[in-house]
């Protein structure tokens, strides 16, 4: 069985690799560089599952923090915080990507919808009907 020390600083070790992930995937959010979300998003998810278990053994067993000094549990307790910060931070920046996605969406609807009932051309020159509608492509960038 680990000592109190030992059990505690595990669950520092994940909220700080946690933290870090998750402020790692905020900046990509904010930079619109989605390319490393995915991986991101995987040790994220990682990360949360092996810190939440520690956690919920830690609070099954309160002797485990009454048998730390003052300082190690103010330090657990500023860590928790840091990570509750930094997961604030993360919902913020995931929510203003969706609002993007949606707004790109609800566009590019509009512009479908103003564009039926116009007539065109096709390739070739011969007249398009009023009601065809025009390709749509989409990349990766917003």
């Amino acid at each position: 069985m680990m000592e109190p020390f030992e059990r505690v600083s595990m669950a520092l070790t994940l909220m700080r690799q946690l933290r870090h992930v998750v402020a790692r995937e905020t900046e990509a959010l904010r930079q619109m560089k989605l390319a490393p979300l995915a991986d991101l998003q995987a040790e994220k998810t990682a990360l949360a599952v092996a810190y939440e278990r520690e956690v919920r053994d830690l609070r099954a067993t309160p002797e485990i923090f009454a048998a730390l000094d003052m300082a190690q549990r103010e330090a657990f307790a500023e860590a928790s915080r840091e990570l509750q910060a930094t997961i604030a931070a993360n919902v913020r920046a995931l929510e203003a990507a969706r609002r993007v996605v949606e707004g790109v969406v609800e566009t590019i609807g509009e512009s479908l919808k103003s564009v039926q009932g116009r007539s065109g051309y096709a390739s070739g020159g011969a007249a398009t009907p009023a009601s065809a509608t025009g390709p749509v492509a989409l990349n990766r960038e917003i």
